[in-house]
């Protein structure tokens, strides 16, 4: 379903190309950050706190992983004071507070519907995560062939850390979907849970060529650069990232991971 707001998006986009950038040009151009200052903007200087505001809001913070405000976005479209929200925001919720770890509130929202194949997704992971086997494997029997539910289904083999046979189905959709550069980084994820850290950053860099400043896929290159040569080498591809505070769950990772790479320096003041 996010999908298909996103194409819908585009095609939009496309058919009023004359028009000056907006935060729906820095969407598609995947600049969440971007185009959250452009909402903001249009918020407080214009009062435009709209319904489709509120949407574009809750989707930009979801990719940016600050799931606290993508869910007080929703939550605020889901309260009716704004228009009559599209069913589909129930499950948009549900994603985030999958993301959030509090699994009984995912289940209720997914629940609340529609029914669909994004809920049953949903569904499928956070039956996994809260142990119900029975209605876990209900769900998993209604995962299909789709593009959608075979990347779930991946991300099911790797939560499991059957990675063999998650590269096996990453495999096999890559072949399908050539343009779908991102299953090179769960391919990379892969690989490098596997020990294969060359073969993970040769992969990963098919991703990085277009996408040279996505955080997660630079993270990954410099953890297989730390296994393959040392902590120098890692950091110095970090520091590429330059400054990611305003991604406070991507921000603590860096930390994190600087700290392990310097072999714990600094490690009081930043952690």
């Amino acid at each position: 379903m996010r999908h298909q707001r996103f194409n819908r998006l585009r095609a939009s986009t496309i058919n009023n190309s004359s028009k000056a950038l907006n935060e729906k040009d820095l969407i598609l151009k995947r600049d969440y950050v971007g185009a959250l200052v452009t909402l903001d903007f249009q918020n407080t200087s214009h009062g435009e706190n709209t319904l489709d505001n509120l949407l574009w809001v809750g989707y930009c913070s979801f990719h940016l992983r600050d799931y606290t405000r993508a869910r007080d976005a929703y939550i605020d479209a889901l309260s009716g004071n704004h228009g009559e929200p599209p069913k589909e925001v129930n499950l948009h919720l549900a994603s985030v507070y999958y993301y959030m770890r509090m699994y009984d509130e995912a289940i209720k929202m997914a629940m609340a519907g529609p029914e669909n194949l994004l809920q049953n997704r949903i569904l499928y992971h956070c039956f996994q995560r809260t142990e119900n086997d029975k209605k876990h494997m209900i769900h998993h029997e209604k995962i299909g062939n789709t593009h959608e539910d075979q990347l779930s289904l991946a991300a099911m083999q790797y939560n499991r850390g059957h990675y063999q046979e998650s590269i096996d189905i990453y495999k096999r959709l890559a072949i399908n979907n050539r343009d779908d550069l991102a299953i090179n980084v769960f391919l990379a994820m892969c690989y490098f849970k596997l020990d294969y850290y060359d073969v993970s950053l040769e992969i990963l860099n098919t991703y990085l060529e277009p996408f040279h400043d996505s955080f997660v896929a630079v993270n990954l290159k410099a953890c297989n650069l730390y296994r393959l040569y040392n902590g120098d080498a890692a950091a110095k591809e970090l520091k590429n990232l330059g400054t990611v505070d305003r991604i406070i769950s991507l921000s603590q990772l860096i930390q994190h991971n600087m700290v392990v790479f310097s072999n714990g320096e600094r490690a009081s003041q930043l952690l």
